[in-house]
């Protein structure tokens, strides 16, 4: 491992030096974390570059605590005593991490509902369809007019599903940040034994009842090209 590399490792929120750990592991009366923070602190540190001074108290540990136990951390430390020089230092590296954890966590949130709605597709399940959005979820398939609410999603959205016979939403890319997730697709459906298929570029915002915004910019004069084709056989 060169410099470059371990700066870049050192620079994690969910990297924290053996120092900070020590003195965090002193202030915690929660016995689960305690025993978490102890057994990080048996393990191996991250290597570091060749030419490192070797001073223990610069070790590195990668930490793989949940939510909650790093916010029962940032409010034990919160409550310890004040003027300590360690104490708003250790305050702060806690916080990071615990921010770091929640936007992971929304991350995760957000793609695997995505995912699943991908997938209901493909089955053609329109109920499963809704199920993933929330109750005053804006679905906006550009340049349609917007719906807003599961009802008015179903009543779009399931013409769609019912004059195919399959349907295959094909994710070329996807990219997550946060709560929304983006992702380039070509959409396909097989109306009487011929398939129209439209590239999309979908937009979706998830919360914690499911998709709160979902916006498609698609061209329609490719879809409407490839629609009459299909009705005039």
């Amino acid at each position: 491992m060169d410099w470059s590399q371990y700066k870049e490792i050192a620079a994690r929120p969910d990297v924290l030096p053996r120092a900070v750990i020590e003195w965090t592991l002193e202030r915690m009366s929660d016995q689960t974390v305690k025993q978490v923070l102890t057994a990080c602190l048996r393990g191996a540190s991250i290597p570091k570059p060749e030419n490192i001074v070797q001073d223990p108290r610069v070790d590195l540990f990668q930490l793989a605590l949940g939510v909650e136990q790093v916010r029962s951390i940032t409010v034990a430390l919160a409550a310890a005593e004040s003027g300590s020089r360690w104490q708003g230092h250790a305050l702060i590296v806690w916080q990071e991490y615990l921010g770091f954890l929640n936007e992971k966590e929304s991350y995760m949130q957000a793609k695997t509902t995505v995912d699943r709605l991908m997938a209901a597709f493909d089955r053609r399940d329109i109920e499963g369809i809704v199920g993933c959005f929330a109750a005053d979820a804006v679905y906006h398939n550009i340049p349609m007019e917007p719906v807003r609410g599961k009802d008015a999603i179903k009543a779009s959205l399931a013409p769609f599903v019912g004059m195919a016979s399959e349907v295959k939403f094909e994710v070329l890319r996807s990219v997550t940040q946060g709560n929304v997730v983006m992702n380039e697709r070509i959409d396909r459906f097989n109306i009487g034994g011929k398939w129209l298929s439209i590239a999309v570029m979908g937009v979706f915002e998830v919360g914690n009842d499911g998709i709160t915004a979902w916006r498609d910019y698609f061209d329609l004069a490719q879809f409407q090209s490839q629609m009459a084709a299909i009705q005039g056989g």
